[in-house]
């Protein structure tokens, strides 16, 4: 699995900035029948692989009764539940499904002028998303660091503080360099708050007897639910409103969780 963690985020990294490139360079269908080629290698090669020996499933460990709390973890796990939800939704799918368009608004088609060379919209928000993937190998012995030393609590705070502010930035600068640094700076918190809400999570299903299991898979609902509902709710609000006002409320929505994720861990008593 330490070896699956970095091939699988460098071929996504390849990825979205070889397509952001070639879809500025090509135009959409070449690109997209190139890197569909790319993919078709892989068919002969888990072909090839043999099955491994089947492992003999041990029999299941039902607990005597199963209620909402013992699904949900408790009123510290909603704290740390709706903090990965809103990462996952607003910083990591919302911003990541918008940010093309969100840059094509800002700077129109002819692209970003970059030391006299002109970069593409595609290609710029290739490199920009690309940077999130990136963050993912080199967040996790910062982030120990940087936990040991703050206390868990309020690294989590510094994040959530500059999603807050990264979000507003968006929806308030037309500086695209300001733009762009905002953009990285959400991206960053949102994978360093992956890696800590998941700590977190891993500690409070250790502290429990009966029922962590299901603290473990109530955790990757709430991980699932952020990344697969922020493009849909993008785009359906971007019909009546613009991308600056969905970063703002993004923002807004941000710094309330901050606090219930505070308020949760403070009171909260399984």
């Amino acid at each position: 699995m330490g070896l699956y963690q970095p091939i699988s985020v460098i071929g996504s990294l390849c990825g979205t900035l070889v397509g952001g490139f070639l879809l500025d360079l090509w135009g959409f269908r070449p690109a997209v029948l190139f890197l569909t080629c790319g993919s078709a290698i892989g068919i002969p090669v888990a072909l090839s692989l043999k099955d491994a020996d089947r492992l003999s499933p041990k029999e299941p460990r039902i607990p005597s009764s199963i209620n909402l709390k013992l699904i949900f973890g408790g009123f510290k796990m909603l704290g740390v539940g709706l903090g990965t939800t809103m990462n996952n939704l607003l910083l990591g799918s919302v911003l990541t499904s918008t940010l093309a368009l969100y840059l094509l608004e800002l700077v129109g088609e002819e692209g970003v002028n970059i030391l006299g060379v002109t970069v593409g919209i595609a290609t710029l928000s290739g490199f920009l998303v690309t940077t999130q993937r990136m963050s993912r190998i080199a967040a996790g012995s910062l982030l120990g660091l940087m936990s040991d030393i703050l206390g868990r609590q309020r690294t989590v705070a510094i994040l959530l503080t500059g999603g807050v502010a990264s979000m507003s930035l968006l929806g308030l600068s037309y500086s695209i360099s300001v733009v762009v640094l905002a953009v990285l700076l959400a991206f960053v918190s949102s994978t360093a708050l992956g890696v800590v809400l998941a700590t977190e999570a891993s500690d409070l299903a250790a502290a429990k007897g009966e029922g962590r299991e299901y603290v473990v898979s109530s955790y990757g609902n709430w991980v699932d639910l952020g990344s697969a509902m922020g493009p849909l709710i993008a785009y359906v609000l971007s019909i009546g409103i613009t991308f600056r006002t969905i970063y703002l409320g993004a923002s807004i929505i941000l710094f309330a969780v901050a606090i219930f994720h505070h308020h949760t861990l403070q009171i909260g008593k399984d």
